[in-house]
């Protein structure tokens, strides 16, 4: 599909649906889902989410997985990047959606190897993101 001539706009569910499939426990029950989300073996994908943390205790060390910030962010750059690998343009900034709580449930990118169709989509992100 590399050097594809389609233009598409594609709804990313960052918020509402990808993040839920990471729980902050690190211990992932879909990894396949994730893995067919986003193309991505799952051991690729849990250093992007997670980090591997161990602790000095009284009874020696203690390992445990500790989720990183601003996980639907992650969501929504990992997946551009995964865009990248097929279209030439990906909107650098896609339009979020936010719910009643100004919480991010939707990142909206655009992705392109017209470099006229990028600009278009471009300002219609931005107009709309103010």
């Amino acid at each position: 599909m590399k050097g594809t001539r389609s233009d598409i706009w594609i709804l990313i569910p960052s918020g509402v649906a990808v993040n839920r499939l990471l729980p902050k426990t690190g211990k992932v029950k879909n990894k396949a889902k994730l893995e067919r989300f986003f193309g991505l073996d799952y051991d690729d994908l849990h250093g992007f989410f997670y980090a591997d943390k161990s602790n000095d205790t009284l009874f020696g060390k203690v390992s445990r997985i500790e989720k990183l910030a601003n996980p639907i962010e992650r969501v929504a750059e990992l997946y551009k990047n995964q865009l990248k690998t097929v279209w030439k343009n990906v909107t650098s900034k896609p339009l979020i959606l936010r719910n009643s709580k100004n919480v991010p449930i939707f990142h909206l990118h655009f992705a392109s190897n017209n470099n006229n169709a990028m600009k278009i989509a471009s300002q219609i992100i931005e107009k709309k993101q103010k």
